[in-house]
């Protein structure tokens, strides 16, 4: 994938649903089928599917031409990036106007946040007569900032000054009092119920080339994206004989992992222990087991000196 290419999908990824959604994009437009993990898989050989969850994941894979030298050739990321989580009820009411309810999500520099040009981007539920649907949201416009203020009011900026989340870095919408429902409504052009949403910070700064010979990237979300359009790049062009070769794009690695769609659920699994059974073959998902051994193997080995023994001796 060209520097270019990536620069291009850097930019329009101002969410984990919209990374999805531009791989999605990406795999279709070269030959990939979509399968929904709910239905039957109907998997041939030297064929290309992926499987989404959540909108937020992505598993794809192209299976071999041949099951002779059958392995898994696996890479991993992940589509969300540090920023801030709005809360449900977002709209702080100020002195100054308006302001944003928002929380830390991930492992955030809180203050390159400030001082720029920010929006809104992420996933609302809404009803629709008598269904339930998601639509997906990017405000196009510098709408929010987070400002610094001057430094005569706070004079320990430049002397490692810590910042308080819930109070300096709510950032400002508007001087006037903002119905957030009603900006939902309006920039999806749609005009029934609001029922919840997954909406997120961005920055509006856009990815550029910068030093002597243009050699350095700068861009928002560089964690962990440039490792998921590198990835889908090394999928889309690797020859595959015998293996079945893997891309897995987990959301909420940011905040552990530990979501249904995340690197810790049973996605990886499902997907890969499903198709080994459909070719044939018995399957047992087994995780690690050295992480906590070593630790208790160590407990045990001195319990067993203090008897004179070793872990040889038990055979």
């Amino acid at each position: 994938m060209c520097i270019d290419k990536l620069i291009e999908l850097l930019d329009k990824s101002h969410s984990s649903f919209h990374v999805v959604n531009l791989v999605k994009e990406l795999l279709v437009s070269k030959g990939f089928e979509e399968i929904n993990e709910f239905d039957s898989f109907d998997i041939k050989l030297d064929s290309k599917y992926f499987v989404v969850r959540n909108d937020s994941s992505i598993i794809a894979f192209k299976t071999p031409k041949n099951l002779e030298n059958y392995h898994f050739q696996i890479a991993a990321s992940h589509t969300d990036s540090p920023t801030f989580k709005l809360k449900q009820n977002p709209i702080v009411k100020t002195v100054e106007g308006s302001s944003l309810n928002v929380e830390p999500y991930g492992g955030m520099i809180l203050s390159s946040w400030f001082d720029k040009a920010l929006s809104i981007a992420g996933r609302v539920v809404v009803k629709d007569q008598n269904s339930v649907k998601t639509m997906f949201l990017d405000i196009e416009k510098d709408l929010l900032v987070i400002p610094n203020v001057a430094i005569h009011m706070n004079r320990d900026i430049n002397s490692g000054f810590k910042y308080n989340p819930a109070v300096d870095t709510l950032p400002l919408i508007s001087t006037e009092d903002v119905d957030f429902k009603t900006l939902l409504q309006n920039e999806l052009k749609f005009d029934g119920e609001i029922l919840s949403h997954d909406l997120y910070l961005y920055s509006r700064e856009n990815a550029k080339l910068c030093g002597l010979n243009n050699e350095f990237l700068m861009s928002p979300r560089i964690d962990n994206l440039t490792s998921v359009y590198s990835s889908l790049c090394a999928l889309i062009h690797a020859e595959n004989n015998d293996s079945l070769q893997v891309l897995a794009a987990f959301d909420n690695e940011e905040v552990g992992s530990r979501t249904r769609q995340g690197a810790g659920s049973t996605f990886l699994q499902d997907i890969l222990v499903r198709y080994h059974r459909m070719m044939g073959y018995e399957a047992l998902w087994l995780p690690g087991t050295d992480h906590a051994g070593l630790a208790t193997q160590n407990v045990v080995e001195k319990e067993l000196a203090k008897e004179g023994l070793t872990r040889h001796d038990l055979g």
